[in-house]
């Protein structure tokens, strides 16, 4: 499962976020300046952003010294990703994909770079995939001022992107019926509450089952072939 950033929050415990097949990267790259725990786990990780060092790719570099090395990339040129050719075992991507046109890029063209940087036989694990008939995001649009993310993705776009890009598409699955982030809103006693998680986390499993179609997030894991 995905790490989490809080003493209970929903996310530690079973259920909270998708499963994927296990495997034994060596070295990966991380495309986000965020989840500090990310880094905890494993012996070589770089973070890529186009960004100065955004503040919680700095927590992770506090909490864990000598771990993360980060490369900046440069907002004039929000595709290419600075490393050689089969650079990387596998890349995590969270909560990106879904921004590249926001910012004058292209998935299809990220998607091209990621693989070039990866080694033959590496995985890219892609979350927080924007699901486009999520209810939350129906709702948040029509009902509140907040942000929603303006390009949105189905299975059918997900396969399409990786068959054009030269992925081999491993496993895909759309996760989280609730809003994770209503969890940091509660009083300490209820985030802090490892019974209320778990219950959190098995409300969110049913509806999860029940309508799949409007929960929040796409994953998917493709690989790139030998």
């Amino acid at each position: 499962a995905m790490p989490s950033g809080m003493k209970n929050d929903p996310g530690e415990f079973a259920g909270a976020e998708p499963r994927i097949e296990p495997f034994e990267p060596l070295e990966f790259l991380h495309d986000r300046g965020g989840d500090p725990e990310l880094a905890a786990g494993w012996k070589d990780v770089t973070a890529f952003s186009i960004q100065p060092t955004p503040p919680l790719l700095q927590e992770a570099k506090t909490r864990f010294p000598g771990r993360l090395k980060h490369v900046e990339g440069g907002e004039k040129d929000p595709v290419t990703i600075p490393f050689p050719d089969a650079t990387f075992d596998a890349i995590f991507s969270v909560g990106v994909l879904e921004h590249v046109r926001e910012t004058g890029g292209d998935e299809r063209k990220s998607l091209r770079e990621l693989r070039r940087i990866l080694k033959p036989g590496g995985r890219f694990l892609d979350f927080h995939l924007p699901n486009r008939w999520s209810l939350i995001e129906l709702l948040a649009r029509n009902l509140t001022k907040q942000y929603t993310h303006p390009y949105r993705f189905t299975p059918p776009d997900i396969r399409s992107m990786c068959r054009d890009t030269g992925f081999e598409l491993e496993q895909t699955d759309t996760y989280a019926f609730f809003p994770r982030n209503m969890w940091r809103k509660f009083p300490d006693i209820v985030r802090n509450s490892a019974p209320l998680a778990r219950l959190f986390n098995r409300v969110d499993g049913l509806f999860e089952r029940l309508a799949p179609i409007l929960c929040q997030n796409h994953l998917f894991i493709a690989k790139k072939p030998l």
